[in-house]
């Protein structure tokens, strides 16, 4: 059922509304302000939406365990959006048993449109805004356009969003994407050795569960914001299949509130076997592509961990120096831009489109108001928080294929490499992409039978490329390229083989919201090293 306007006030440490049942339930437009955990599930298989309610933690004496907004076990499908907390211990916390995990598959966790403030985990600093906790092989998961801040002082924190032991799956990662955050620091700001970050996905392990069946992996990151985060902005741990790229990582090394103080920091971002996983556990965890400034304690510059070498950590822009609170409030100002826009082209979920705002409906003053403006709790950070829209975009804008998040991807040999060709088995083992003779510095990679599904982004109304079979190969290889949207083929190439030259074409996509690349092999199979050449 749907329960909708509820005001509930409980200081007793038990739950404020407790869910029971693995029907379908949808609480909306409550309020809830609580010692404990303000909404609790722990039914198997539990259907649960929550949206547009605020909630409130109400302070704990020292040593006892606050109260999350959120705490859901062994759930079937989840969705959470447009909801506004602040000083619970966690935002949302999804855990699934290891008794329970082995046998079931969580079908569905979304949360979008969020706002959260000063997480306080009083007991153990492992405050968090979203921690999945061994959700393994999920099929759907995207945590999408929330807003976490924290400000010093007033939070206990440890990873603002923690992948812990989860997983997505390879044709589906769990994908993190367009979500600001800033803020995470120890209960004393300004406090050495702290271990918190603004992304982490990380686990070591459960003796109750294999290895290879909880290892965290399948994690995409991308479109991010993160700002003055303490430690680290973006850690990778371990596990495989990991990506964080087209990223906004800075932070200043200086508290935002205004009173000058550092603060302590480490790196911007990594990709490190901190648990010694074996090689056949820990692989293909990659950072690239990201914007960076970041600042280590001390005032020297550490954009990335020293212990990530260029096969995880590559192609990262550094913003030029220096890195001060003013680049961090340019990046608040760049945030809000990404918030209207998204409104108007209409990029944001299907949810939150009928709303027409991105955030609280209620929380205006703490959060973000219908314009799609975010609002700052620091100092000085509303003077950049009101820029001009960009135009949109023209029909000469060129997007690139292989700088967009995949919708699903296959390949017949190792992975699909972007802007280089397919190589090995191998992440990220290919060579400069060329096609008889000619170089290409875009472009996507991969191996028949090769299909991935890309977007088309708002004002793109073509698509052009420059097909041919790698010069890696040699003469060999013998396949078809073939472009689909909406089940219509908009293209199809000649059988090309390694001799031949490059087959360029440009073609309208009408108002398709996706396309479809193929490489389809025309003979044994072998060699097929396609490339989709300025793509």
């Amino acid at each position: 059922g749907t329960y909708s306007g509820m005001n509930i006030e409980r200081l007793d440490g038990s739950p404020a509304i407790s869910i029971e049942t693995s029907e379908p339930i949808i609480i909306e437009n409550c309020n809830v302000r609580g010692t404990g955990d303000l909404i609790r599930s722990w039914a198997n298989g539990a259907n649960i939406t929550i949206r547009n309610c605020n909630g409130y933690g109400v302070k704990v004496p020292a040593g006892v365990e606050q109260g999350k907004f959120l705490s859901i076990v062994n759930p079937g499908k989840l969705l959470v959006h447009n909801n506004y907390f602040q000083d619970v211990a966690k935002g949302l916390l999804v855990y699934i048993a290891p008794d329970y995990a082995q046998n079931h598959t969580v079908e569905s966790v979304r949360v979008f449109a969020n706002i959260g403030r000063n997480m306080n985990d009083n007991t153990q600093e492992f405050g968090t805004f979203v921690q999945f906790n061994r959700v393994l092989k999920i099929p759907q998961a995207e945590i999408a356009w929330n807003q976490f801040i924290n400000e010093p002082g007033k939070n206990m924190s440890s990873d603002n969003i923690n992948m812990f032991n989860s997983s997505g799956t390879p044709s589906n990662p769990i994908r993190i994407h367009h979500n600001f955050t800033q803020g995470a620091y120890p209960t004393d700001p300004v406090a050495g050795n702290y271990t918190g970050s603004g992304l982490t996905s990380d686990g070591w392990g459960d003796a109750n569960v294999p290895w290879e069946v909880i290892i965290v992996s399948h994690i995409e990151a991308y479109e991010n914001t993160l700002l003055s985060t303490g430690n680290a902005a973006m850690n990778i741990a371990g596990g495989h299949d990991i990506r964080y790229h087209h990223n906004r990582i800075v932070s200043s090394g200086v508290l935002p509130d205004g009173s000058g103080r550092k603060f302590s920091t480490y790196a911007g971002a990594s990709a490190f076997n901190y648990f010694n996983h074996p090689s056949t556990l820990y692989y293909n965890t990659v950072v690239d592509q990201n914007v960076i400034g970041f600042m280590r304690y001390g005032n020297s510059r550490q954009d990335l961990f020293e212990g990530c070498d260029s096969t995880r950590c590559f192609n990262n822009t550094a913003l030029p120096d220096p890195i001060t609170t003013d680049t961090e409030r340019q990046e608040w100002a760049l945030w809000n831009v990404k918030l209207a826009q998204a409104l108007q082209d209409g990029s944001v979920p299907n949810e939150v489109k009928s709303l027409g705002y991105i955030g609280s409906s209620t929380h205006a003053n703490v959060g973000t108001d219908r314009s799609g403006f975010a609002v700052s709790p620091f100092p000085g950070f509303e003077d950049a928080a009101r820029p001009t829209l960009p135009a949109p975009p023209s029909s000469q804008s060129v997007v690139f294929a292989s700088d967009t998040q995949f919708q699903t991807i296959s390949n017949g040999w190792g992975d699909v490499e972007r802007d280089r060709s397919n190589g090995e088995q191998g992440a990220h083992d290919g060579n400069p992409l060329k096609i008889n003779g000619v170089s290409y510095t875009k472009g996507l990679g991969g191996h028949a039978n090769f299909e991935v599904r890309v977007p088309v982004p708002a004002g793109c109304s073509r698509f052009a490329a420059s097909d041919g079979v790698d010069d890696e190969v040699g003469n060999q290889g013998n396949v078809t390229f073939r472009v689909v949207a909406d089940s219509e083929e908009l293209f199809r190439s000649s059988a090309l083989t390694g001799a031949a030259a490059a087959e360029s074409f440009s073609i309208n996509v009408g108002t398709a919201s996706s396309i479809t690349l193929f490489i389809d092999n025309n003979g044994d199979g072998t060699a097929d090293h396609g490339d989709w050449a300025d793509a």
